[in-house]
């Protein structure tokens, strides 16, 4: 927040929207577009792709680290989910990941990555998860 306080619930970090889509609108002529989405442990974290529709792309989330490790990947309709998400991850029709029960271990960077039929990239998105913590 712009006081430097960091918010405790989902409702607190969707008051970072209208900022975030600002300054992701800018970055994502660039081809990479970065924000990060506070999120209460044990609720579900949504970091967004910067879509409005999938139509006929492919999308994969994949969390950064050594090793990158693949979280959701969506093709043709269908969602499957890496080693350790099943049950938890999800992609919607507008490619946002959809992470529930979030605990310590999901902290980190998500990259999405859009993908024409022919494996072309199209855009490559950063979201850094932060557990937020009341002060």
């Amino acid at each position: 927040l712009p006081d430097g306080r960091v918010p405790t619930d989902m409702m607190a970090a969707r008051q970072l929207s209208p900022i975030v889509g600002l300054v992701c609108g800018i970055l994502l002529i660039a081809g990479q577009l970065e924000a990060v989405e506070y999120v209460a442990l044990g609720d579900t974290a949504v970091l967004s792709c910067g879509l409005t529709q999938l139509g006929g792309l492919a999308l994969t989330w994949i969390k950064d680290g050594p090793p990158a490790v693949s979280v959701a990947n969506y093709r043709a309709g269908m969602v499957t989910t890496g080693p350790g998400y099943a049950g938890r991850a999800t992609i919607n029709d507008n490619g946002f990941l959809l992470l529930a029960n979030v605990h310590y271990a999901d902290e980190g960077v998500y990259r999405c990555r859009v993908i024409l039929s022919d494996f072309t990239a199209l855009a490559d998105v950063r979201v850094e998860l932060q557990i937020a913590v009341a002060p």
